[in-house]
């Protein structure tokens, strides 16, 4: 998916992960520096859940019960792919950027994605928080990935049937119409002037 301002994204309804344990994954290509706050994937409704960039590319977070503020000393560079992930498990969350890791220990929230949407590639739809760029091989799984999971499974494209726990997986591949989640029935919709690129 590539995507050129704030109104640019995909969005994603109701996906069946409601436990403990969640990891979001994405190889991401920002065009330029983005602004602080922007979303890689959060939710809509209610506190804040998901995969952000922090000011200076730092990449963030936000959680129910975690810190907004806090920060990993990872730093998303601009113009190259990178691989990003982020893990929820009941003492933290671990964000990873090319498989490297850093992570925030405290007592997440549990958020239910069953009853949200989930943004791909915006902070719910908030002006000067969309990203610019393109996004590819978004995963959601509904439990935590380990690190040697993260590392290995970045250059490979899913296989549904045989990934545990694997909800969501978003290729953007289709020539027009919803962007058809490999993994299920919860497809995505591209909002805005968001469209497939090679």
């Amino acid at each position: 998916m590539e995507t050129q301002e704030w109104g640019d994204y995909a969005i994603v309804d109701g996906l069946p992960v409601a436990g403990q344990e969640l990891t979001i994954t994405a190889w991401i290509y920002p065009n330029g520096v983005q602004p602080e706050y922007t979303g890689i994937a959060i939710t809509e409704n209610g506190p804040a859940a998901g995969l952000n960039f922090r000011p200076d590319m730092e990449l963030g977070y936000h959680w129910p019960g975690g810190a907004w503020w806090w920060s990993s000393g990872l730093y998303v560079p601009a113009g190259e792919w990178s691989h990003v992930a982020l893990v929820m498990k009941e003492d933290g969350i671990t964000v990873y950027l090319n498989g490297v890791s850093a992570t925030h220990a405290f007592s997440p929230e549990p958020v239910d994605l069953s009853n949200t949407t989930l943004f791909l590639g915006s902070y719910r739809g908030w002006v000067q928080r969309g990203f610019k760029g393109m996004m590819d091989e978004v995963r959601v799984y509904d439990r935590a990935l380990s690190t040697t999971e993260i590392r290995l499974n970045r250059h490979l494209m899913a296989r549904p049937e045989q990934e545990d726990g694997l909800v969501g997986y978003y290729q953007f591949n289709e020539a027009e119409g919803v962007v058809l989640n490999k993994a299920g029935v919860n497809h995505a919709f591209l909002t805005g002037a968001a469209a497939r690129t090679v």
